[in-house]
């Protein structure tokens, strides 16, 4: 649909475009980036991913994480409390040993080079495959990111949730492989939109927040005005950045009620919009160039 003009136009190719739908949204990246290959008949085809699963998770998110690289020599800024005082740990356990440097105690606790650790993270495709090498022991956990910051993986993994349980599953639809965490923050929690690995979550009537599920960690928002059930709501860039902007709608009879909020706002802020001509679906609206785009039936 050209919301410009307001015409439909007919799609004569989407490239290498691979499309993750689900009930609740939809997920595009490129199947060149992802190393897939194929599709020499140059056809459309569809394909469910593990279409026996037995599972007991309802609603399933597709969760693409992000896919910012950093070195590992550079200090990440976002580690928690508990990794700071396991580095600290481990820098007095070095001084204490002798004069000889800290990175030759740490490595000589494992019996690996350095070069052999990068060489293994290097090859983990999955984020959860970097959370479980980080959960190994405490050198690791110092030594190798947070996956968030060191994902190579470029599609989208498909996350089950249940607001009755702590427990959620990401299931990678590339190697078939189901993975299962505890994660407290979940629970009484729905998940409203996701971006670069972020989850946009609403707890209760009116609060909602951000939760990374691959570094644990969660950003605020201010509490709603009201109990708002949004048709759709999504968001311009991970809360990490200055230039987040959450942007959400309500579809009426006659207008659209707008509501956004930038980061860093103490309140949300909301505008009306007349809407007679296009009867809005619920569908998270996709930002692209600078502007939200909301689907119509």
């Amino acid at each position: 649909m050209d919301l410009l003009n307001k015409v439909w136009v007919k799609v004569h190719c989407l490239g290498d475009r691979i499309f993750c739908l689900s009930d609740t949204n939809c997920v595009s990246f490129s199947a060149s980036k992802a190393g897939m290959k194929g599709n020499k008949d140059e056809c459309l085809s569809v394909h469910l991913p593990c279409p026996n699963l037995a599972t007991a998770w309802s609603l399933p998110f597709w969760l693409m994480p992000t896919n910012r690289l950093v070195e590992i020599d550079k200090e990440d800024e976002s580690r928690t409390t508990e990794e700071k005082l396991v580095k600290r740990e481990i820098l007095d356990n070095a001084k204490a040993i002798g004069n000889d440097s800290v990175e030759s105690k740490v490595l000589s606790s494992v019996g690996l080079p350095r070069d052999v650790l990068l060489s293994i993270t290097a090859r983990l495709s999955l984020p959860v495959d970097h959370m479980n090498f980080r959960l190994v022991c405490k050198t690791f956990a110092l030594l190798v990111p947070h996956s968030g910051q060191w994902t190579r993986a470029q599609y989208p993994s498909l996350m089950f949730s249940n607001r009755e349980k702590s427990k959620c599953s990401f299931l990678d639809p590339m190697y078939n492989v189901n993975s299962c965490f505890d994660m407290p923050e979940l629970l009484g929690a729905k998940i409203c939109s996701s971006k670069d690995g972020w989850l946009l979550m609403k707890k209760g009537d009116r609060s909602m927040f951000f939760f990374n599920p691959f570094t644990k960690a969660t950003i605020r928002l201010p509490d709603l005005p009201k109990n708002l059930g949004f048709n759709g709501i999504s968001f311009t860039a991970p809360p990490t950045s200055s230039s987040c902007i959450v942007f959400g709608f309500f579809n009426f009879v006659s207008c659209v009620r707008i509501y956004f909020l930038h980061l860093g706002d103490n309140g949300w802020n909301y505008s009306e919009c007349p809407n007679n001509e296009i009867a809005l679906s619920n569908n998270n609206p996709v930002f692209y160039n600078g502007a939200f785009y909301c689907f119509g039936t």
